[in-house]
Protein backbone atom coordinates (compact mmCIF):
# COMPACT_ATOMS: atom_id res chain seq x y z
CA UNK A 1 0.00 0.00 0.00
CA UNK A 2 1.32 3.48 -0.91
CA UNK A 3 0.96 6.28 1.64
CA UNK A 4 2.24 9.83 1.98
CA UNK A 5 4.48 10.78 4.92
CA UNK A 6 2.78 13.33 7.16
CA UNK A 7 6.05 15.19 7.71
CA UNK A 8 8.10 15.25 4.50
CA UNK A 9 5.16 14.43 2.12
CA UNK A 10 7.21 11.65 0.53
CA UNK A 11 5.33 8.57 -0.71
CA UNK A 12 6.35 5.20 0.72
CA UNK A 13 5.02 1.64 0.75
CA UNK A 14 3.60 0.09 3.91
CA UNK A 15 1.54 -2.94 4.88
CA UNK A 16 -2.19 -2.37 5.57
CA UNK A 17 -1.91 -4.24 8.90
CA UNK A 18 0.39 -1.52 10.24
CA UNK A 19 -2.10 1.21 9.25
CA UNK A 20 -4.92 -0.63 11.05
CA UNK A 21 -2.88 -0.46 14.27
CA UNK A 22 -2.82 3.32 13.93
CA UNK A 23 0.85 3.43 12.88
CA UNK A 24 2.69 4.10 9.64
CA UNK A 25 2.25 7.86 9.55
CA UNK A 26 5.88 8.61 8.76
CA UNK A 27 8.32 7.19 6.21
CA UNK A 28 11.30 6.99 8.61
CA UNK A 29 12.42 7.37 12.23
CA UNK A 30 13.92 10.74 11.33
CA UNK A 31 10.54 12.11 10.20
CA UNK A 32 8.87 10.58 13.27
CA UNK A 33 11.37 12.32 15.56
CA UNK A 34 11.01 15.65 13.75
CA UNK A 35 7.23 15.53 13.91
CA UNK A 36 7.11 14.65 17.61
CA UNK A 37 9.87 16.97 18.74
CA UNK A 38 8.65 19.64 21.10
CA UNK A 39 11.08 22.30 22.24
CA UNK A 40 10.88 25.26 24.60
CA UNK A 41 12.97 28.40 25.17
CA UNK A 42 14.73 28.53 28.56
CA UNK A 43 17.29 30.77 30.21
CA UNK A 44 20.78 29.52 31.12
CA UNK A 45 21.33 29.49 34.89
CA UNK A 46 24.87 30.87 34.54
CA UNK A 47 25.15 33.29 31.61
CA UNK A 48 21.40 34.10 31.40
CA UNK A 49 21.46 33.40 27.67
CA UNK A 50 18.23 32.07 26.17
CA UNK A 51 18.45 28.80 24.25
CA UNK A 52 16.16 26.15 22.75
CA UNK A 53 15.88 22.70 24.30
CA UNK A 54 13.59 19.68 23.98
CA UNK A 55 11.08 19.13 26.77
CA UNK A 56 12.30 15.59 27.42
CA UNK A 57 15.81 16.94 28.05
CA UNK A 58 14.41 19.69 30.25
CA UNK A 59 13.05 17.04 32.62
CA UNK A 60 16.54 15.55 32.95
CA UNK A 61 18.21 18.87 33.68
CA UNK A 62 18.73 21.31 30.84
CA UNK A 63 19.81 24.22 33.05
CA UNK A 64 22.85 25.28 31.03
CA UNK A 65 23.35 26.35 27.42
CA UNK A 66 26.81 24.75 27.08
CA UNK A 67 29.38 22.52 28.78
CA UNK A 68 31.34 25.63 29.71
CA UNK A 69 28.46 27.02 31.75
CA UNK A 70 27.89 23.61 33.34
CA UNK A 71 31.57 23.50 34.37
CA UNK A 72 31.37 26.98 35.90
CA UNK A 73 28.26 26.01 37.87
CA UNK A 74 29.84 22.81 39.20
CA UNK A 75 33.23 24.36 39.98
CA UNK A 76 34.30 23.40 43.49
CA UNK A 77 31.49 20.91 43.99
CA UNK A 78 32.44 17.31 44.89
CA UNK A 79 32.13 14.76 42.10
CA UNK A 80 29.80 11.78 42.22
CA UNK A 81 32.74 9.45 43.04
CA UNK A 82 33.89 11.39 46.10
CA UNK A 83 34.16 9.06 49.10
CA UNK A 84 33.39 5.95 47.01
CA UNK A 85 35.76 3.04 46.46
CA UNK A 86 36.39 1.32 43.17
CA UNK A 87 35.32 -2.28 42.80
CA UNK A 88 37.85 -4.97 41.90
CA UNK A 89 36.37 -5.09 38.40
CA UNK A 90 36.91 -1.35 37.91
CA UNK A 91 40.49 -1.63 39.20
CA UNK A 92 41.22 -4.50 36.84
CA UNK A 93 39.80 -2.56 33.86
CA UNK A 94 41.96 0.43 34.80
CA UNK A 95 45.07 -1.80 34.95
CA UNK A 96 44.29 -3.26 31.52
CA UNK A 97 43.85 0.20 30.02
CA UNK A 98 47.17 1.36 31.50
CA UNK A 99 48.95 -1.72 30.14
CA UNK A 100 47.42 -1.11 26.73
CA UNK A 101 45.65 -4.45 26.68
CA UNK A 102 43.21 -3.96 23.81
CA UNK A 103 42.06 -7.58 23.94
CA UNK A 104 40.81 -7.54 27.51
CA UNK A 105 37.66 -9.34 28.64
CA UNK A 106 34.61 -7.80 26.98
CA UNK A 107 36.70 -6.32 24.16
CA UNK A 108 37.69 -9.37 22.15
CA UNK A 109 39.19 -9.15 18.65
CA UNK A 110 36.79 -9.21 15.72
CA UNK A 111 37.10 -9.77 11.98
CA UNK A 112 38.67 -6.32 11.45
CA UNK A 113 41.25 -6.59 14.26
CA UNK A 114 44.96 -6.94 13.48
CA UNK A 115 45.88 -10.61 13.74
CA UNK A 116 49.21 -12.08 14.81
CA UNK A 117 51.39 -12.96 11.85
CA UNK A 118 49.50 -10.66 9.47
CA UNK A 119 51.73 -8.75 7.05
CA UNK A 120 50.88 -5.36 5.62
CA UNK A 121 50.62 -5.00 1.85
CA UNK A 122 53.66 -2.68 1.62
CA UNK A 123 56.04 -4.61 3.89
CA UNK A 124 59.42 -5.12 2.19
CA UNK A 125 58.60 -2.73 -0.69
CA UNK A 126 61.15 0.13 -0.67
CA UNK A 127 60.20 3.70 -1.51
CA UNK A 128 61.18 4.93 -4.96
CA UNK A 129 63.90 7.57 -5.39
CA UNK A 130 61.30 10.19 -6.31
CA UNK A 131 59.26 9.51 -3.16
CA UNK A 132 62.38 9.60 -0.96
CA UNK A 133 63.42 12.91 -2.50
CA UNK A 134 59.98 14.41 -1.78
CA UNK A 135 60.01 13.09 1.79
CA UNK A 136 63.47 14.54 2.36
CA UNK A 137 62.58 17.92 0.83
CA UNK A 138 59.44 18.19 2.98
CA UNK A 139 61.53 18.02 6.17
CA UNK A 140 64.58 20.10 5.27
CA UNK A 141 65.62 23.35 6.91
CA UNK A 142 62.73 25.57 8.06
CA UNK A 143 60.09 23.01 7.03
CA UNK A 144 61.17 20.78 9.90
CA UNK A 145 59.41 21.56 13.19
CA UNK A 146 62.67 20.89 15.11
CA UNK A 147 64.81 23.15 12.91
CA UNK A 148 66.90 25.58 15.01
CA UNK A 149 69.02 27.25 12.32
CA UNK A 150 72.28 28.75 13.62
CA UNK A 151 71.15 28.15 17.21
CA UNK A 152 71.70 24.39 16.85
CA UNK A 153 74.23 22.65 19.09
CA UNK A 154 77.90 21.97 18.28
CA UNK A 155 77.38 18.33 17.26
CA UNK A 156 74.29 19.10 15.17
CA UNK A 157 76.16 21.71 13.08
CA UNK A 158 78.99 19.22 12.46
CA UNK A 159 76.46 16.60 11.36
CA UNK A 160 74.93 19.16 8.98
CA UNK A 161 78.35 19.83 7.39
CA UNK A 162 79.15 16.10 7.20
CA UNK A 163 75.93 15.28 5.31
CA UNK A 164 76.70 17.93 2.67
CA UNK A 165 80.49 17.76 2.30
CA UNK A 166 81.05 14.14 3.26
CA UNK A 167 83.33 12.76 5.94
CA UNK A 168 86.51 14.71 6.65
CA UNK A 169 88.57 11.51 6.20
CA UNK A 170 87.63 11.50 2.52
CA UNK A 171 89.70 14.69 2.01
CA UNK A 172 93.29 15.84 2.47
CA UNK A 173 94.25 18.40 5.09
CA UNK A 174 93.76 21.85 3.54
CA UNK A 175 96.78 23.33 5.39
CA UNK A 176 99.58 20.79 4.97
CA UNK A 177 98.08 18.99 1.93
CA UNK A 178 99.93 15.83 2.99
CA UNK A 179 98.03 13.99 5.70
CA UNK A 180 94.54 12.62 5.67
CA UNK A 181 92.04 15.01 7.24
CA UNK A 182 90.34 13.90 10.47
CA UNK A 183 88.02 16.81 11.41
CA UNK A 184 85.89 19.53 9.92
CA UNK A 185 87.17 22.81 11.36
CA UNK A 186 85.22 26.07 11.45
CA UNK A 187 87.32 29.00 10.27
CA UNK A 188 85.84 31.81 12.36
CA UNK A 189 84.57 29.54 15.15
CA UNK A 190 81.05 31.00 14.97
CA UNK A 191 79.60 27.73 13.64
CA UNK A 192 77.28 29.20 11.03
CA UNK A 193 75.57 27.18 8.32
CA UNK A 194 78.00 28.35 5.64
CA UNK A 195 79.83 25.51 3.87
CA UNK A 196 82.57 27.89 2.68
CA UNK A 197 83.41 28.60 6.31
CA UNK A 198 84.51 25.00 6.95
CA UNK A 199 87.81 23.28 6.17
CA UNK A 200 89.10 19.72 6.47
CA UNK A 201 92.17 19.44 8.73
CA UNK A 202 94.33 16.75 10.24
CA UNK A 203 94.56 16.64 14.02
CA UNK A 204 97.96 18.36 14.20
CA UNK A 205 96.97 21.23 11.90
CA UNK A 206 93.59 21.51 13.60
CA UNK A 207 95.21 21.95 17.02
CA UNK A 208 97.79 24.44 15.66
CA UNK A 209 95.10 26.44 13.78
CA UNK A 210 92.94 26.81 16.90
CA UNK A 211 95.95 27.72 19.05
CA UNK A 212 97.27 30.34 16.62
CA UNK A 213 93.84 31.94 16.29
CA UNK A 214 93.28 31.74 20.06
CA UNK A 215 90.13 29.69 19.61
CA UNK A 216 90.88 27.30 22.48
Amino acid sequence: MIKQCEWCKKEFSIRPAIIKRGQGKYCSKKCYGSANKTSVIVECSVCKKKFEIEQRRLKLGGKYCSRKCMGIANLGKPSGMTGKKQSEYQKQKAREIMLGNQYSKGNKPNSTSFKKGHKTWNKGIPFSKEVRAKMSASKQNGKNARWKGDKAKYGTIHDWVRTRKGRAREHLCEICNKKQAMDWSNKDHKYKRDLNDWQSLCRKCHYKYDKDNKLK
